[in-house]
């Protein structure tokens, strides 16, 4: 049995900067990220070295079970050149789109409770120095 990897890489300009747009398929695993690209379109080079070299960089957000795998046979290569003209009139899919405002929601209430548990350690070390304080200036009496 072999192991299929697909991928698809979609530059998007979301104003005020240009964003690669990736997209993984292995096995029954599906797998997006997003990666800014600045505020200038990027070049054919820029790009050939964010995949080459930074590949292991990318931080992906991963959905398990994908309902709808995509076929692993060749595909012709004109029915390929037609998709790519249909995917860069179209733009960004809606599943990445989903899946990368579930990783940003995710990414929201991580951070929201790291905040929380900071804010309350914080406040406790505060109180205990508060009571050190206070147990301190009546030593003695």
């Amino acid at each position: 049995m072999r192991n299929v990897v697909q991928s698809q890489l979609t530059i998007v300009f979301e104003p005020p900067f240009y964003q690669a747009v990736f997209e993984r398929w292995y096995q029954n695993q599906y797998a997006v990220a997003r990666v800014n690209c600045g505020t200038v379109a990027p070049k054919s080079a820029v790009i050939l070295d964010l995949v080459m070299y930074h590949w292991d960089a990318i931080h992906w957000y991963q959905q398990l079970d994908v309902d709808t795998v995509q076929d692993s046979r060749r595909v012709n290569p004109k029915r390929l050149q037609r998709l790519a003209r249909k995917a860069v009139v179209n733009g960004t899919s809606t599943k990445a789109q989903l899946a990368l405002s579930r990783q940003h929601e995710d990414q929201h209430a991580t951070k929201r409770i790291a905040l929380r548990d900071a804010k309350q350690r914080n406040q406790a070390e505060r109180f205990e120095q508060r009571q050190a304080k206070h147990r301190e200036k009546h030593r003695g009496h």
